[in-house]
């Protein structure tokens, strides 16, 4: 098996850090299922990836020199950016297997700087997504699912970390061959 370090133990490591050097609290809100907001975190949405208003009041209180209305304010390029991020191109698609999400700032990396050619086509990622001739288990990750759908010579190919029955869309790319991995489900 190849060296390989996947997202989730850099996460799992800088989690550990801070909460080892800094007393940060950890609160797991991974339940697996989406609309279960029952996971403690007290935010309205699960689309909430970042809590503003515990956040701010952490702001406050680690500057308690600077006017709480002015660190309001400075919140206001987060809110917007966040609100922007919420126009998810939201439920790219569903599989038996899966929902897979993916925020507008995501595709944006991805048909921009990870895969130019993909610019223009989210309508054949979803439909990769919702109708893909095959779907494996990623080799060096087992929470990554790989859909695959025939595209004309190509293949496109739609990469998504799983949690539950919900995922996320790493990337998406043209492929000349269907990538290795274990085959989950086959048309």
């Amino acid at each position: 098996m190849p060296n390989f370090i996947s997202e989730d133990q850099i996460e799992q490591e800088l989690v550990r850090r801070l909460r080892q050097r800094h007393g940060f609290d950890v609160l797991n809100c991974d339940i697996g299922e989406a609309d279960d907001q029952n996971d403690r975190s007290g935010r309205t949405s699960k689309r909430d990836v970042i809590l503003v208003d515990r956040v701010r009041e952490a702001a406050v209180r680690l500057n308690p020199r600077i006017p709480a209305a002015a660190i309001g304010d400075g919140f206001k390029p987060l809110s917007r950016s966040l609100a922007g991020n919420r126009d998810l191109v939201d439920i790219l698609g569903t599989s038996d297997l899966i929902r897979v999400h993916c925020t507008v700032a995501q595709w944006g990396l991805i048909a921009t700087t990870k895969h130019p050619p993909m610019r223009g086509r989210i309508d054949q990622v979803k439909a990769t997504l919702e109708n893909p001739d095959e779907i494996r288990r990623s080799v060096r990750d087992p929470d990554v699912l790989l859909f695959h759908r025939r595209a004309d010579q190509r293949w496109d190919c739609a990469v998504a970390r799983r949690t539950g029955s919900t995922g996320f869309l790493i990337t998406a790319y043209p492929a000349d061959k269907i990538k290795q991995g274990e085959v989950l489900w086959t048309r």
